[in-house]
């Protein structure tokens, strides 16, 4: 287990964790196995209702995105998925009327020809492209429970060790003005890995260990900035890992504005304004997570969903078993 200092993206390619139920707290055994369906029986499901809240996994396969999955909202045990599709970006947010985001657009080695994040409706059809253009690659994207689009572009490739792509400018489009782009914080061409944008505006940002490559020696780097900034110069929290090789995964805030960060499997915790974490789930090896406005936490654990009351160390839910289209899952976003 590392040492989480005192003191102190996004789509990296998302290391395959190999941990079973029995071996994460127990909670609920999935029932008996009904027959496996295939893709294109999953796509042929009821589609979800309007405003239904909803849960969307993503697949992965040797790094790449392959297909999504998504259940209704207190779905368990060996449930048959709404729905599903193919994609071969990552899905990062899904909203209760059914519609998700999809982007940026990868190849597999590195960003592709274009960065653009599109809104799908929940059968898949393009309803606008977000951001991003044909001449501007995307680095990464988030969504928050505003509905705002968080993105972060590239500045090229460094040579020698580090990470795959630079950082550019962080750009936030904004649900309340229809996706038209509300502010802009100067990159600072450094390896971001995971960022997101708070409700209340400010705005976190998850560096990878990358040698030669981040703002701090060698160590992984969470920086906070607030709503008024414009570069990463001045942040008003700076969290540093106190070990090399630490990697920042993904970031989210709940509803009280504790910081979760999702570094290297382990899910840590901080409170408003602190540097020092608390343990989430203390020995699960998290592969990503989600947060809902009840706070409720919704954890991939490998080829299971565990959904956790805000606290609790035993799950309340599980979803697994092989009717529900969970093929090697590494990603999750949630709707209310």
């Amino acid at each position: 287990m590392k040492k989480i200092g005192s003191a102190l993206v996004l789509c990296g390619v998302i290391s395959t964790i190999a941990v079973s139920l029995t071996g994460c707290g127990g909670g609920e055994t999935p029932q008996a196995a009904v027959p496996v369906a295939s893709i294109a029986d999953l796509a042929t499901s009821p589609a979800a209702k309007s405003g239904q809240p909803e849960i969307l996994v993503t697949n992965y396969n040797a790094g790449i995105p392959t297909t999504a999955v998504v259940f209704a909202k207190g779905a368990r045990a060996n449930a048959v998925p709404l729905r599903s599709f193919r994609t071969k970006v990552p899905v990062f947010g899904i909203r209760s009327d059914g519609t998700y985001w999809s982007g940026p657009i990868y190849t597999a080695s590195g960003p592709g020809v274009g960065g653009y994040v599109e809104r799908h409706s929940a059968n898949g059809k393009v309803m606008e492209k977000i951001a991003g253009s044909a001449y501007e690659p995307l680095k990464g994207a988030s969504t928050n429970r505003n509905g705002d689009i968080l993105v972060v572009g590239w500045q090229g490739y460094p040579s020698g060790y580090g990470c795959v792509i630079l950082t550019g400018t962080i750009r936030l489009f904004s649900a309340a003005s229809s996706y038209k782009q509300s502010r802009a914080i100067a990159g600072d061409g450094y390896c971001i890995n995971a960022i997101y944008a708070g409700p209340n505006g400010d705005v976190y940002i998850g560096y990878d260990d990358s040698d030669f490559y981040g703002p701090s020696d060698d160590n992984a780097l969470i920086l906070e900035v607030g709503p008024q900034a414009t570069n990463l110069s001045a942040p008003t929290r700076e969290i540093q890992f106190e070990y090399p090789y630490d990697t920042i995964q993904s970031l989210t805030t709940d509803t009280h504005g504790n910081l979760f960060a999702l570094e290297d499997g382990e899910l840590l915790k901080y409170a408003p304004g602190k540097t020092t974490a608390s343990h989430v789930l203390k020995g699960v090896a998290v592969r990503s997570f989600a947060i809902d406005s009840k706070n409720d936490l919704y954890v991939v654990v490998g080829s299971y969903i565990e959904e956790f009351a805000p606290g609790a160390t035993h799950p309340m839910r599980v979803i697994g078993g092989p009717a529900t289209g969970l093929i090697n899952p590494a990603g999750i976003a949630v709707a209310d």
